[in-house]
């Protein structure tokens, strides 16, 4: 309802503007207006006069103009713009188009551009390379509080190398401090948390500046989770340890010694996996439990989406569950070894041999193509930001310091 009032209250103004302009000659139609889709998501851009208000209409019809609007249901009004702006919330799938139109002062509203059409589409069948990184990278993480500007992605890997990026094209190295192998990047508590071999985990407010905290474990940690109050770290021999604030950590006891590769939180339950399809989970980070698998193949990472937990692993290995307790061993992926697996708008595996993998329910996968050979080790999803025209979509990383994005 609000959104309609919303939308209501900036048509009328339009139609005041429109008939009741104070002076001046209303500005040209605007020209050059272009519609690039992307994921849930679309950037519109057009040739700027100086001087002129802009408003951006979008509506999933193809013959919108600004009069028929409040008739079209989704219809979205962005006024007062510039060029370009990035519009969220869209359905995939659907034809949109998308006009342009402004005032000049108190001039009335000049005459709107010809609507231009388009269908955004789920990232993560097409993949964009960028210039390699010095070293091979064994983790990535992206934040979306805006007050790290400069610093939405981290990525990590081999001798303590540590990049960041505004917009995972561009990347900044940084100086972590350390020189020992770092794997997984987590941002909560209005931080960026990055772990490590022999137990080594690093704070940043900036991504830029690190800071080196205790972790009370020289065991190799792989990754990193959160459920918004407590964060959970997993690595070798079994290696559990949790923190409320990344700074304070305290080892829990899991029961194994297995290494434990991957973890996530989602659905009130955190889920661990590790080698010998070992699986566990925990409702608090603190306490855990085993779950039987049928399967002894190393488990790398574990991700939730579309109501399911997946797990992937060496050889392909896949194995899901609906509530994190009772889990049914599929068909493998592929060959591959899968490292990772995230969920976004849909699944995302990664693994050896530049192998890429979508699946829009976590059991039925097709092959992506990555444009490398280079062995895939880690991703992450970017959920988008119109305030810094950030695009719906993932990021991987791996060997060679391969760093690929799919927008």
């Amino acid at each position: 309802m609000r959104k309609l009032l919303a939308l209501a209250a900036a048509f009328v103004s339009i139609l005041l503007l429109a008939d009741c302009g104070g002076g001046g000659s209303p500005p040209p139609a605007p020209t050059n207006v272009v519609a690039v889709p992307h994921d849930s998501s679309a950037v519109i851009s057009w040739s700027s006069i100086p001087g002129v208000e802009y408003w951006v209409w979008v509506a999933p019809t193809s013959n919108l103009t600004w009069e028929n609007c409040i008739n079209v249901p989704g219809c979205q009004i962005h006024n007062g713009v510039t060029s370009p702006i990035l519009i969220l919330g869209l359905t995939n799938g659907t034809t949109y188009s998308a006009v342009v139109n402004g005032r000049s002062g108190d001039s009335p509203v000049g005459a709107t551009s010809p609507p231009v059409t388009f269908v955004p589409n789920l990232a993560g069948y097409t993949w964009s390379a960028g210039k390699p990184l010095a070293s091979t990278l064994l983790g990535v993480g992206y934040t979306g509080a805006s007050s790290i500007a400069g610093s939405t992605f981290v990525a990590v890997g081999v001798g303590g190398s540590l990049y960041s990026s505004a917009d995972a094209k561009t990347w900044t190295t940084s100086n972590s401090n350390v020189a020992t192998d770092l794997d997984a990047v987590l941002y909560g508590a209005g931080k960026f948390v990055v772990a490590g071999d022999a137990g080594v985990i690093l704070n940043s407010t900036d991504g830029a500046t690190w800071t080196r905290v205790t972790s009370g474990t020289t065991n190799r940690l792989h990754a990193l989770a959160s459920n918004g109050t407590t964060m959970v770290a997993t690595g070798a021999n079994g290696t559990i340890l949790a923190s409320a604030d990344g700074v304070t950590w305290a080892v829990q006891s899991s029961g194994t010694t297995n290494d434990l590769y991957g973890i996530t939180f989602a659905n009130s339950t955190y889920v661990a996996v590790g080698a010998n399809g070992t699986l566990l989970t925990s409702t608090n980070g603190t306490v855990w439990q085993s779950r039987a698998l049928q399967t002894s193949l190393n488990l790398k990472s574990v991700a939730y989406g579309a109501s399911t937990f997946v797990a992937v692993g060496a050889a392909g290995a896949l194995v899901t569950s609906t509530d994190g307790v009772t889990w049914t061993t599929r068909s493998p992926i592929a060959a591959n070894s899968l490292s990772a697996v995230v969920y976004g708008t849909q699944f995302i595996a990664v693994g050896s041999g530049g192998g890429i993998f979508t699946s829009l329910d976590g059991i039925t996968w097709k092959p992506a193509v990555s444009g490398t050979t280079n062995d895939l080790i880690a991703l992450t999803f970017s959920p988008g930001r119109a305030s810094s025209l950030l695009d719906i979509g993932y990021v991987a990383v791996g060997a060679a310091g391969v760093n690929l994005t799919a927008f």
